[in-house]
């Protein structure tokens, strides 16, 4: 890493590679979707694993469904209307 970098600016970095992660997990809301469509996911997360060395280049705008197939993969995915289903747990520590 940086010599600069200190401790906690990069348990920050780390942290908000997770939070943008976690959004993926929420239902798509239109601000989600225009922030993947526009490639602002990619640069924010290229630049966050950059400064902490890590050299990964997201493309999740290349992969990117339309806003309402986006929707529809979500329910499919963690409502159990389909199987199989993986909902989204709050806590891997709670039963």
């Amino acid at each position: 890493m940086k010599k600069n970098r200190n401790l906690k600016d990069v348990r920050n970095e780390l942290q908000q590679i997770l939070y943008t992660f976690a959004e993926f997990y929420i239902y798509p809301n239109e601000q989600f979707i225009n922030e993947i469509t526009s490639s602002i996911v990619d640069e924010d997360l290229t630049s966050l694993f950059s400064s902490i060395n890590v050299n990964i280049k997201p493309r999740f705008k290349e992969k990117a469904l339309e806003a309402k197939d986006l929707k529809q993969q979500y329910l499919n995915s963690f409502s159990g209307i389909t199987q199989p289903f993986a909902p989204p747990v709050e806590s891997l520590y709670k039963p």
